[in-house]
């Protein structure tokens, strides 16, 4: 199987309290990772910060020919690793039955979506995809089976120079690119 690794590094991870399905309020401690997983088009980033419309992570299960990504996150606040992935299909109904689009691997706590945090499950996830993240904060996302005929190494490149140029021009963002392991 073909995937794209992309990990980040120098950054807080997915921190906030899993366990959150709501909007709640806005005063409380950040919740990256409420916003990463369980809300599409809206983020609770400031002005100043980057990916504040929540939009971003759509690119992820596009670039997949089967509309799937997986984020392992270390978290900076409580060193928690944790592994969660979503497959974006349309909204279908089966029988009398109407299904959301997307779908999760994760446990699953009467119906909600938990992250993963089976420690042989999560070493072995590292290990197959080749992650470089060992114990620093971040976010890994990897997107199986992505459409490496139409995602060209040059045309990833060029579109992180042009979209990313002033990050990397003050130095607050360093982009490496690596092909195949």
């Amino acid at each position: 199987m073909n995937f794209l690794v992309i990990e980040d590094f120098g950054t807080r991870g997915l921190c906030g309290d899993p366990e959150q399905a709501f909007d709640s309020d806005t005063s409380g401690p950040k919740n990256d990772f409420y916003y990463f997983w369980r809300n599409i088009g809206r983020s609770s980033k400031r002005e100043a910060e980057r990916g504040r419309w929540g939009l971003g992570k759509t690119v992820f299960p596009a670039a997949s020919r089967i509309n799937a990504f997986f984020g392992l996150t270390i978290r900076a606040d409580d060193r928690k690793r944790l592994l969660m992935g979503q497959a974006v299909l349309k909204t279908h109904t089966i029988g009398d039955i109407r299904y959301c689009p997307y779908g999760f691997f994760a446990e699953f706590d009467q119906e909600f979506a938990m992250p993963v945090t089976d420690q042989e499950l999560l070493e072995n996830f590292c290990s197959d995809f080749g992650l470089k993240r060992t114990s620093e904060p971040g976010l890994s996302i990897v997107v199986p089976y992505f459409r490496e005929e139409e995602l060209l190494k040059d045309d990833i490149e060029q579109a992180v120079i042009m979209n990313y140029f002033y990050p990397i021009l003050s130095r607050d963002l360093i982009v490496e690119f690596e092909e195949g392991t």
